[in-house]
């Protein structure tokens, strides 16, 4: 992030403002975990919450104590709720 230009991160936050793909989310059949961070400004679990109940059968994980890149602050835990995930899952 340190190496983003200014005016390519404020160009992607323009192109991304207005973006609301809700609906699309009630199309999606593969298992599927939300994982989120309790202390993300971006994506708060609030939002994450209405993505686990649009997608049909989802589960969500609130990871306490990290914000938005959760491999990088808490990876250990991250990837456990990934392999945890994918253990479940048949094939």
């Amino acid at each position: 992030i340190a190496d983003t230009p200014p005016d390519g991160y404020i160009g992607w936050c323009h192109a991304i403002g207005g973006l609301d793909v809700t609906e699309q989310l009630k199309t999606i059949t593969t298992p599927t975990s939300v994982i989120v961070g309790a202390e993300d400004p971006s994506m708060p679990p609030a939002v994450a919450q209405v993505i686990h109940e649009t997608i049909n059968g989802s589960e969500l994980v609130v990871m306490p104590a990290v914000s938005h890149q959760l491999a990088l602050e808490d990876p250990a835990s991250f990837h456990g709720h990934v392999l945890e995930f994918l253990a479940r899952q048949p094939g």
